[in-house]
């Protein structure tokens, strides 16, 4: 009958999730090993490292839209839909920073050269919300905090450069933010919410590395964002 149908179809959504999310995850983890490796720090070509789990990053994205074609008016599906849609968004603005922050410490790039923000419509996931988005960005600035700790660990020029570079990025994202209006007690509330800690946090790290100072030894690199 209509009930069993769609409970059975329930069932294959949710075993469809959970293996589109085991195989982000190692992707996931695989992103974050190279970024904490301190080996990859101003090497070239750094694409060439994700250029396997790119490519299965963009065949599960493929699949994840023609799910949702299929079940976008099922009962309950939007909700796993939109979990799944802000952890791969996510994943992918992770993964291009780092390739785009490269570009600036090894072309000498500038903030009118480099997007160090993944656009919207650039998204391999077509069914991401403009909200989505916005949430897994807030959500990439509490990522971006914890990579600057392990980037002040390494005591890596190159580290301590980049370090300086988040800061900029987080002040121009949370500026942004701020210009949009947002309705309380909603996801991207509670998101947008914590992005001023974690912005706080990284600027501390960069007082203690001494980045900030007019006189400090590395050379700081202007970001913007549009």
């Amino acid at each position: 009958d209509l009930l069993t149908a769609e409970r059975e179809n329930n069932t294959k959504l949710d075993e469809f999730f959970q293996d589109k999310r085991q195989k982000l995850s190692k992707i996931y983890s695989h992103i974050k090993k190279i970024s904490e490796d301190e080996t990859f720090l101003g090497k070239p070509d750094l694409d060439q490292d994700f250029s396997c789990h790119l490519s299965e990053f963009n065949v599960i994205c493929k699949e994840l839209d023609i799910e949702y074609e299929h079940n976008k008016f099922n009962k309950g599906a939007s909700a796993r839909f939109d979990d799944i849609s802000t952890f791969t968004c996510a994943i992918e603005i992770y993964h291009d920073f780092l390739f785009q922050v490269s570009k600036i410490e090894l072309e000498n790039k500038t903030d009118n050269d480099t997007l160090l923000l993944k656009p919207y419509s650039d998204l391999a996931l077509k069914f991401t919300t403009s909200e989505n988005y916005l949430i897994s960005v807030c959500r990439f600035c509490t990522t971006l905090n914890h990579y600057c700790l392990n980037l002040a660990l390494t005591k890596n020029r190159i580290a301590y450069q980049r370090i300086h570079i988040i800061y900029k990025f987080l002040t121009v994202i949370l500026d942004n933010l701020m210009n949009i209006k947002i309705a309380r007690n909603c996801g991207l509330r509670r998101a947008y919410d914590a992005v001023k800690w974690q912005k706080r946090d990284v600027q501390k790290i960069c007082y203690d590395l001494m980045l900030i100072e007019e006189d400090c030894e590395v050379a700081a690199v202007p970001v913007s964002q549009e």
